[in-house]
């Protein structure tokens, strides 16, 4: 769920059943859903400036839209595709920039924004160890149990983008004025496990990712 900027609209998006909606906010109160709009297994929804987003891991694409008058309007198109079978499941707005990472694919893809909001893509990469032996992974699969790439969580931090994910600790890193490269197992943890320890309610043993911004 999120709120938008102006606090009038509240947003939220169900993974199992596959859609999203819209609520009025009074106060404490919520009026009657609006604005619904289905995708499969939508895994996160974030609202920017007057846009929302919606990525749908099932469907491999990001819904967009525009907020009017607290409905959600789509944008043409409505949806960006990802690559196929990649599992888009988290993004953070950045600015005029969007960050999205894959589940299934180990990718961080970096979309500019355009006037209305409207995404297009700008580059990708993969923030997978190489040498960690890991497959790409697939709905439904166990990928502790099969050894398989579980991109789950991305989060800004300074001039860092943070990924969590289940199989193995990386870092992903690039300059301001340079693309996105990868690093290695090894910087993470000088970047990560000082944050890690310091960060009350995680999971010990989850490993991170991190992508300079």
């Amino acid at each position: 769920m999120a709120l938008t900027p102006d606090g009038t609209t509240l947003l939220g998006a169900s993974y199992h059943d596959g859609f999203g909606e819209a609520w009025p906010t009074d106060g404490e109160q919520l009026g009657e859903p609006h604005s619904r709009f289905e995708y499969a297994n939508l895994h996160a929804i974030v609202a920017a400036d007057d846009n929302v987003y919606a990525p749908s891991l099932g469907d491999d694409l990001v819904a967009q839209f525009r907020l009017e008058d607290g409905e959600l309007k789509p944008l043409s198109p409505g949806a960006v595709n990802a690559p196929a079978g990649s599992g888009p499941r988290h993004l953070i707005v950045d600015g005029r920039h969007v960050y999205l990472l894959t589940e299934f694919s180990g990718e961080v893809i970096r979309y500019s924004r355009g006037d209305n909001g409207g995404l297009s893509e700008e580059r990708r990469t993969i923030v997978v160890d190489p040498d960690a032996g890991l497959s790409r992974s697939r709905y439904g699969a166990d990928p502790m149990e099969e050894h398989l790439i579980w991109g789950a969580d991305l989060h800004r931090g300074g001039r860092f983008l943070f990924r969590e994910s289940g199989e193995l600790t990386e870092l992903s890193r690039r300059p301001v004025d340079a693309p996105l490269a990868y690093l290695g197992p090894g910087a993470a943890q000088q970047w990560m496990d000082p944050w890690w320890r310091r960060t009350p309610g995680r999971a010990l043993g989850r490993s991170r990712t991190c992508c300079s911004l």
